[in-house]
């Protein structure tokens, strides 16, 4: 069934449309919990690179995410070796 047809077949009543989507739509306040929680245990940070000049960064970036990585388990990985390189000469 195309999107078109899938969306067609929806009733306009939040119950019955969550059933025939498969229950895959999240009510208001079901995502604002979700929401609060992601706020609550996680930090965010927003980072860009110069494509001329950290090229070198973004091609390991693209490398690694194609390898089947996320972009924070990338960081994560790289700034671990950081904290361990720090640690180990002090």
């Amino acid at each position: 069934m195309e999107a078109n047809e899938r969306r067609s077949a929806l009733t306009g009543s939040p119950a019955t449309d969550i059933i025939n989507s498969g229950g895959k739509h999240m009510g208001k306040t079901s995502t604002e919990v979700k929401q609060r929680w992601i706020d609550e245990n996680y930090s965010r940070y927003a980072v860009s690179f110069r494509k001329d000049s950290d090229k070198e960064i973004i091609d390991y970036i693209d490398r690694r995410k194609k390898d089947g990585l996320k972009t924070s388990e990338i960081f994560r990985e790289a700034l671990e070796r950081c904290l361990n390189e720090e640690n180990a000469g002090e």
